[in-house]
């Protein structure tokens, strides 16, 4: 999730250790539930949908940018 968001360090030693792993969350997966929250989605319905931790691959710019309050 850190690899979808731009960390440096972290997508570095994730291309490097964690390519063999078979991952739920993939970057695919995290633009598509981004692309639903730009949407207008809700958070808790995307939680229901792709699991508890996709807000994992959002920043807090896209949660405050793209939450709605209902």
């Amino acid at each position: 999730m850190k690899k979808f968001k731009g960390f440096h360090t972290e997508s570095n030693q994730f291309d490097n250790y964690c390519t063999k792993y078979d991952l739920h969350y993939t970057g695919a997966l995290c633009k598509k539930a981004l692309n639903q929250l730009i949407l207008g989605a809700r958070l808790d319905k995307l939680e229901k949908e792709h699991g508890a931790s996709i807000s994992e691959c959002f920043t807090k710019n896209d949660l405050k940018k793209f939450t709605t309050k209902e």
